[in-house]
């Protein structure tokens, strides 16, 4: 009797982008096994296929605002680590992280230039925190978050109450930074990629004066700390600050 061997291509992405279409040179005996390989999943609209299943996705991004129920029957969301979500209307679902994904702890939230989330915060304004999250990141395209006013990033802070580490592209205030690291109980880890285009004086002082952070910040004031500061160009600059005894 002879054996029959079936194998899914080495070279098959994990990562793809739906719709996708399925490799032609495999001898696998059904699509199924393709699905199963996949662990980082991009979803751009909201047809879903019933038929297929992804098991193993560990990386999901949406770039769109869809109820995460909805998607349950062709994902498997209870394997889902980390999660990015693209444009302010996403905001609107990260209420129901900890009701299906309860192992989500890093989160990216994607907005750009011209979006501005303060609305969108406010109508979530009386959501609970979501503690499991550790790791959270606020880019942009053009590097540019947009989370540039302190009641924003306040309320970003409640939300998120556990993040250990923390990654915010071009904030262009000092001041908004000590919002950042003070809103944060659990903070170990802080990373600003810094753009100082509209305030050229802010970028020197910074670079040659790193201690005025104290200034802006209680906890790094009260508090021990390690600071790293690297000029990427003559108006951006990238900070990292570890917090605490490490």
């Amino acid at each position: 009797m002879h054996g029959r061997l079936f194998s899914v291509p080495h070279f098959v992405d994990r990562c793809i982008t739906l719709p996708f279409h399925l490799p032609v040179h495999s001898t696998a005996p059904n699509d199924g096994l393709f699905y199963e390989h996949v662990d980082n999943l991009a979803l751009r609209n909201a047809e879903i296929d019933g038929i297929h299943r992804f098991t193993h996705v560990t990386t999901l991004q949406l770039e769109l605002a869809i109820q995460l129920t909805t998607i349950q029957t062709m994902i498997d969301l209870s394997r889902v680590r980390e999660l990015i979500l693209y444009g302010r209307e996403s905001l609107s679902i990260i209420w129901q992280i900890p009701i299906v994904m309860p192992r989500v702890d890093k989160i990216s939230l994607y907005f750009v230039m011209s979006e501005n989330i303060s609305n969108d915060l406010r109508r979530i304004r009386d959501m609970q925190p979501i503690k499991q999250v550790r790791t959270l990141q606020i880019i942009g395209y053009e590097y540019m978050s947009h989370v540039r006013n302190m009641s924003s990033i306040k309320e970003l802070c409640r939300i998120f109450t556990h993040v250990k580490k923390l990654l915010v592209f071009d904030q262009t205030s000092i001041r908004h930074i000590g919002c950042w690291i003070d809103g944060f109980k659990y903070l170990s880890n802080a990373s600003f990629y810094s753009s100082f285009s509209m305030n050229e004086t802010i970028n020197h002082q910074l670079m040659r004066k790193p201690n005025m952070l104290v200034n802006s910040s209680y906890s790094l004031a009260n508090g021990t700390f390690v600071c790293r500061i690297i000029g990427l160009s003559e108006r951006k600059a990238y900070c990292s600050i570890w917090i605490g005894d490490q």
